[in-house]
């Protein structure tokens, strides 16, 4: 048996649902189950949030953590399902190992641990940096020679303006 796929609305129609009384509210699990679907995390929570589907939210709320996602918890929490220091931390620690320094650090300040978040975000600071290469570096691997600007003569416009 093939399961139907549901309709996602559009942007307009989106925010009609979630921040008017247009419709009934009956379609919103199945649109926040559709939005899931297609890997939209952020417009799920919105909907499952509006449909008052706590149970699918705490579902949510695990995923998030397991996968180290801050915005996801955070927007969970926002919902209005309490998140604990230890649930925050777990989300902190998993994003940590994934590489998601920002996230783990945002997670580790909602469970109170300010020293971790200030040592993520210096990682995070230093990962940002050491993928940039000065223009010494991409000279002597591009085989060139930037221009010495000390040395450089002012810019000359050569052409004849029109007359």
């Amino acid at each position: 048996m093939v399961k139907k796929k549901t309709k996602l609305p559009d942007p307009i129609w989106k925010r009609a649902l979630l921040f008017s009384d247009a419709g009934d509210g009956k379609d919103l699990p199945a649109l926040a189950e559709g939005f899931l679907e297609s890997g939209n995390m952020h417009d799920a929570i919105a909907f499952f949030a509006r449909a008052g589907r706590t149970d699918r939210l705490e579902v949510l709320a695990s995923r998030a953590v397991e996968q180290g996602d801050f915005p996801s918890l955070f927007s969970i929490a926002e919902a209005g399902i309490e998140i604990t220091a230890k649930t925050w931390r777990r989300c902190g620690e998993a994003g940590k190992k994934l590489g998601k320094m920002r996230y783990a650090a945002e997670a580790f300040r909602r469970a109170g641990d300010e020293k971790t978040a200030k040592e993520l975000e210096d990682e995070s600071e230093r990962q940002s940096y050491s993928g940039m290469r000065s223009a010494k570096e991409a000279d002597a691997e591009d085989g060139e020679k930037a221009p010495d600007a000390k040395n450089d003569k002012p810019f000359e416009f050569d052409a004849e303006p029109n007359a």
